[in-house]
């Protein structure tokens, strides 16, 4: 008797998985065949885009549409071609480009939200873990101006320093306040930074995402502090998703719109790019915060 019922539930076994095995063959899409859906991207951005956005590529082609994306040089150029149609959704331009755009072109593009953004993150090179930093270490900050204000302002939420209220979010070396455990900073131009790393010429380096990976780094890779979406200093650096305001009631726009915003994008932008950027938004119950 069990042996008879052994074989019956191995041939239902088997039953199944043909089934499963035609209705996958069943569902195959020729996406050559549909409709393209335009992603507009930086060609600087377009690996990590690509890597970060490819797994919905099947999901889009599930509701009837070709995920392509379209490379421009700046966030100005894909907004022109987001005006003119020429693509359907633009992640090119951050807060402030887009702020600046719209007073020229006032009621053309409509902001959908922020999206995702490149974090700044403090390194260790000479030191294994937190606890072992030394007072009087030495750290290095990007020279350049927005570098080295949002590195100082996440060294300032760390709790490693202060810095004067009156600087705003335009803080140099001369707002720090207070420094009671007596760091010495250096400011190292962006492209030298990540190089602080390897040759320990300081204990510690912030950077941004991008000046990591350029470096062939994570940002999770020694990174012991990273900037959070709603820091003051990241608020304008957000990456932005365009949509042209007249194709917002589309068919198109209709059928992909479900997927902006989602747990799966979310999951996209936080788990694909080893932390390279960054979710600008939070997911409660499946509802953008």
């Amino acid at each position: 008797m069990k042996k008879l019922l052994a074989f019956l539930l191995a041939v239902s076994m088997c039953f199944v998985f043909c089934a499963c095995g035609d209705n996958n063959n069943e569902d195959e899409v020729d996406y050559e065949s549909l409709d393209t859906f335009k992603v507009g991207v930086l060609s600087a951005e377009i690996d990590v885009q690509r890597e970060t956005f490819d797994s919905m590529y099947s999901r889009i082609g599930a509701k009837g549409y070709r995920l392509e994306f379209v490379e421009f040089n700046s966030a100005e150029e894909a907004s022109d071609a987001l005006a003119a149609k020429e693509i359907d959704v633009s992640l090119c331009s951050q807060k402030h480009e887009f702020t600046e755009y719209e007073k020229e072109n006032p009621d053309v593009l409509l902001n959908l939200g922020p999206l995702f953004y490149t974090p700044y993150a403090l390194y260790l090179c000479s030191y294994e873990k937190p606890d072992a930093i030394e007072d009087g270490c030495k750290i290095a900050v990007p020279s350049d101006e927005e570098g080295m204000a949002r590195a100082l302002l996440l060294l300032e939420n760390l709790g490693y320093i202060k810095v004067s209220d009156d600087a705003g979010i335009n803080v140099t070396l001369d707002d720090i306040e207070e420094n009671e455990r007596g760091f010495v900073f250096s400011a190292v131009s962006p492209d030298k930074i990540a190089d602080n790393i390897e040759t320990c010429e300081t204990d510690m380096v912030v950077m941004s995402a991008e000046t990591a990976r350029a470096g062939g780094y994570k940002v999770n890779f020694k990174s012991i502090g990273i900037e959070n979406y709603l820091d003051a200093a990241v608020l304008d650096q957000h990456f932005l998703l365009l949509v042209n305001r007249s194709e917002i009631s589309s068919e198109k726009y209709k059928a992909v719109s479900t997927f902006f915003f989602s747990p799966m994008m979310y999951d996209s932008i936080a788990d694909s790019t080893g932390s390279y950027m960054l979710p600008a938004f939070s997911m409660e119950y499946g509802v953008n915060k």
